[in-house]
Parts: structure tokens; C-alpha cells; sequence
């Protein structure tokens, strides 16, 4: 399958599997499905996937991301915020994809919003998901600054600004070995990794580009969604665009995608244990809280169909992969 019929067939299944009310739910934790964390988030996805559509999809996928908007806008908790579901508190996470999706849209939230994303700022200058514990404790580590959380939250106040110069510092601090930025809810630093580089590429701050053979290691598993976030993060330096590295993984993307438009991935999302601040220093990826799947495979279809519109949108990868007879 092509990278434009992947990207359709994508953009299908996304539209199809959307609930009346607008919402795309997706994860089935203990404390239900989320919904406006996934909405927001999958939505700020088909967003940038949207230009990427045919035109006899494009229709179908603006009225979903209308739907979505209108249903992320209802779910705006009292304080400008939102949750991953209304049976939790609210986070920064998911009220940080929440202000990107609806400003988007148009639809930029109000002032509290942004006021309430600044509460969750820590000294260090990163940003933490919630502001008190599963048990109301102020010193869990679920307040501490979180490595993928920060440069979500960087981009959705930088409508407000510049983002904060401590903001920036805090997230080249935090980059490790190989390049890489740890994640705390992921078992994948891929995905801390690829939103640090787009907060920091568009503060306008040069990044050199992490190890490509260790990107690669990550992504060979062929799960589709540590293949997404890898192959975005290399179209994202230009010396990598044409590089074997890309022309596999757009590959291994496309061959993974099922008939009908769906990609599967392993669990990823972790429901990290509160006393455990770096879950990426145990020995493994269940050690410091249980692992789950998007179980309806929205999360990891909407990241793949991002990924792909993002090779496509690169005028210098488009031609490697029309040779590649991707496209």
C-alpha cells in the first residue's frame, strides 16, 4: 500500500470509529476509557493529517475534526482544564492537547486555560501532569516534571509567547544518551523524544539530530508505533530524509497497516507508580507500573497517519519515496 492510500485508509478508519458524540475513546484503564485526553490528541493528529487526504476522504475528516472540537470544547472542565476522563482530575497533558486541537480549529481556549497550564510548571522549569497524587499527595512523583509532558505543554502556551527560556533549558537538560529524552508514561522514549524536537525546532533552537542506529534499534521491533514516532523523528533533520533509515520505515509502515486502515501496536501507555520518578532506570518496562494498549488502535493509527503526512509534506523526501514506489 501507497503512502497516500495508507493515509486514506487511515483517515477512514479514524472517521468510522468516532462515537456520535464526537469523541474518539480509546485505552481501557481501571478507571475507564479516556476520552478527552484521546480526542484532543487524536484530533490534533487527523488535524495535521488532514491536507494529506484525498479529496474524496477530506470531507468526511472535517466533519469529524468538527465534531471533535465541539466535543472537546464541552468537556472543558470549570477551570479552563481537562482530563483524561471526567472520573480523574484534570492534567496538563491532556489539557495541553486540548488547547493545540481547539486552536487549531479556531477555537482557542480562553486565558484560564493558559492559566491553569502554568500552575503545573515546576522550578526545574518542566512541567508536571497533575499537581497532587493518586492520593492527594503533593509528593508523588506524578507532580514531578515529566520529560513528554513538557514540551507539550511548551507548545500549547507558546500561543500566549515565546516559550520560556527555563522551559527550554529544562528539556535540553533532560536529553540522555544517544539523543534520546526518557518518557515517564511510555515504555518508549520515542515518543518524549520526537515532541521535545518539535517543541525545541519550532522555539527555533538547532538540535542535532539523535543516534540514528539507536532509533533504529528501537523502531526494528516493527511495532508500528515506536516505527511512526521514528520515522517522524528523522524526516525532522533534513541530512535524514533521504536516508535508507526513513525509506525502511515508511516501508515497515506500510506494510504493517491492516486492510482496514488500522495499525496495532504493543501496549505503550504506562500507569507509572507514583512512588517511581524514573521508571526508564528499571530493568523493565513493566517494573514501574502495568502496560496498556490502545485496544481500539486510534492512539497508534492517528500517530502512523501523522507520521506519514509529515514524510509527505518534506518536497525532499517526496521524491525518495516516489523511487521507493511508496507514494
Amino acid at each position: 500500500m501507497g503512502l497516500q492510500s495508507s493515509i486514506d485508509s487511515a483517515a477512514r478508519y479514524l472517521v468510522d470509529m468516532q462515537a456520535p458524540d464526537g469523541a474518539w475513546l480509546d485505552f481501557n484503564l481501571p478507571v475507564g476509557r479516556s476520552d478527552a485526553w484521546t480526542t484532543a490528541y487524536i484530533g490534533m493528529c487527523l488535524f495535521e493529517t488532514e491536507p494529506f487526504v484525498s479529496a474524496r476522504e477530506r470531507r468526511y475528516v472535517r466533519a469529524a475534526l468538527d465534531d471533535a472540537a465541539r466535543f472537546v470544547g464541552a468537556a472543558r472542565g470549570s477551570e479552563g482544564t481537562w482530563g483524561y476522563n471526567a472520573r480523574v482530575p484534570p492534567d496538563c497533558d491532556s489539557t495541553s492537547w486540548a488547547a493545540l486541537f481547539l486552536t487549531a480549529m479556531g477555537r482557542a481556549p480562553g486565558q484560564d486555560t493558559y492559566a491553569a497550564l502554568r500552575t503545573f510548571a515546576r522550578p526545574d522549569g518542566g512541567f508536571a501532569t497533575y499537581n497532587a497524587g493518586p492520593a492527594n499527595d503533593a509528593s508523588s512523583a506524578w507532580t514531578r516534571s515529566h520529560p513528554e509532558v513538557t514540551p507539550v505543554a511548551a507548545c500549547a502556551l507558546a500561543a500566549t509567547g515565546k516559550i520560556a527560556d527555563a522551559t527550554l533549558e529544562a528539556m535540553l537538560a533532560r536529553r540522555g544518551g544517544a539523543g534520546l529524552w526518557p518518557s515517564y508514561w511510555y515504555r518508549t522514549a520515542l515518543y518524549a523524544t520526537l515532541h521535545n524536537l518539535i517543541a525545541l525546532q519550532a522555539a527555533g533552537v538547532t538540535v542535532e539530530p539523535p543516534d540514528t542506529a539507536v532509533v533504529a534499534a528501537l523502531a526494528a521491533t516493527g511495532d508500528p508505533f515506536e516505527t511512526a514516532l521514528a520515522l517522524e523523528i528523522g524526516v525532522r533533520f533534513p541530512a535524514q530524509r533521504g536516508s535508507r533509515f526513513v525509506r525502511d520505515g515508511a516501508a515497515r509502515l506500510a506494510a504493517t497497516q491492516s486492510p482496514e486502515g488500522w495499525w496495532s501496536a504493543a501496549p505503550m501507555l504506562r500507569v507509572t507508580d507514583d512512588a517511581v520518578e524514573r521508571p526508564w532506570e528499571l530493568a523493565s518496562d513493566e517494573a514501574a507500573g502495568p502496560l496498556f494498549g490502545d485496544d481500539y488502535f486510534l492512539f497508534t493509527t492517528a500517530t502512523a497517519a501523522r507520521a506519514a503526512s509529515v514524510l509527505l509534506r518534506e518536497r525532499a523526501v517526496t521524491g525518495e519515496v516516489a523511487r521507493a514506489g511508496l507514494s
